[in-house]
């Protein structure tokens, strides 16, 4: 496992990090992080500020539903829309027409969620890949989804010319003046006026029918001396000790695992992230590999407060993921289904089971 940039040190200390709950004590440095441990002293529970927490439970993986639909031949799906007030409704120029009012509205919080979990992974930074203020003056974000994460880089970096891309316009219309969103597919041709000098892309996995086919435009569009950086969990789900044997979080790992292979997307690809980097020309390329725990049964903060976080993401979403993947790609029936929910939803609050997540962040720059 790599060792963490020891500049994220100084990020720990950053003001414009608002308190929320978000980052762990300034002294406990990334690179001076815990290894993932049992917590035999159940020294107690993570509290969530309340606000930041979805109320409604769906699967945030809208593409899974996007990717049916009919595409245009040409490099975006041109939408028109009608004024975002209570409904939303996108019109496609093939005649397809989507409601999308209440599930949008949903993927906004959960999508948000995710984004205050990955700065927590992070302690307060959007990336880890050592860029140079100066330098960075066209940025782009791929599977920007609501705009969080671009909104955020923007203000931090003013100077920069920040594009955010996404399947669906559901990010918000105030936003700075350095940032502007596209409606596009990271599988259609990349086609910008101008280099990158940093192209950015996060939770992707279940977007990529071609990673390795991603990368290679990533390469092509950065300009030399660009940085390329990728931030995404690895399934399948695992543990250190026996506890997750026989468990239905393991079977149902795996389960979702198979149903996505239907579908031509690999889970597993973020362990060779850093591998496909190498292969299509970036060098310097690092990889760091965060342990996200299912729950608050890790010893350290720094794994208590992610684990609390990743557990809440996951019961926003499992019923949804779970019952959409395993009623149409394996033929189960929704009561099937629900029991595995069921067993799923009790062994994430079970301490005794030390189920985690690999969160993979993988940069690489382009040569000069």
């Amino acid at each position: 496992m790599a060792s963490l940039p020891k500049e994220v040190l100084a990020l720990a200390e950053d003001s414009s990090t608002p308190d929320l709950g978000l980052v762990p004590s300034a002294e406990h440095g990334l690179d001076k992080r815990d290894k993932l441990a049992v917590d035999h002293e159940d020294r107690g529970d993570i509290e969530i500020p309340m606000f930041l927490v979805p109320h409604l439970n769906v699967c945030s993986r809208y593409q899974l539903i996007l990717k049916d639909l009919p595409r245009h031949h040409s490099r975006r799906v041109y939408m028109s829309m009608s004024k975002r007030m209570d409904g939303l409704i996108i019109s496609i120029k093939k005649e397809v027409r989507l409601k999308l009012s209440s599930m949008m509205r949903k993927f906004d919080n959960e999508r948000d969620f995710q984004h205050h979990l990955c700065k927590i992974a992070l302690y307060g930074r959007l990336h880890l890949a050592p860029l140079e203020e100066d330098n960075i003056k066209h940025v782009l974000d791929i599977g920007t989804g609501t705009g969080i994460w671009a909104i955020e880089f923007a203000e931090q970096y003013p100077q920069a010319k920040v594009i955010g891309t996404d399947l669906s316009p559901i990010q918000p219309e105030f936003v700075p003046p350095n940032l502007s969103f596209e409606v596009d597919d990271v599988d259609d041709d990349w086609v910008y006026t101008h280099p990158f000098e940093y192209i950015h892309g996060r939770l992707m996995v279940f977007a990529f029918s071609d990673p390795l086919a991603v990368f290679r435009k990533a390469f092509n569009a950065l300009s030399p001396g660009g940085y390329f950086e990728m931030q995404d969990l690895c399934s399948p789900i695992r543990s250190f000790d026996d506890s997750l044997n026989g468990s239905a979080m393991f079977r149902c790992s795996n389960m979702i695992i198979q149903a996505c292979q239907k579908r031509g997307i690999d889970l597993t690809v973020p362990k060779r992230y850093k591998e496909m980097m190498q292969s299509v020309g970036f060098v310097d390329v690092k990889e760091v590999i965060i342990e996200w725990p299912v729950g608050t049964w890790a010893k350290s903060e720094y794994h208590k407060r992610i684990g609390a976080w990743f557990k809440k993401d996951m019961e926003i979403g499992a019923e949804g993921i779970i019952m959409g993947l395993f009623t149409r790609l394996l033929g189960m029936t929704k009561e099937q289904v629900a029991v595995i929910v069921e067993d799923v939803k009790r062994e994430m609050n079970d301490k005794s089971i030390h189920a985690y997540e690999p969160f993979y962040v993988v940069y690489g720059r382009k040569p000069e």
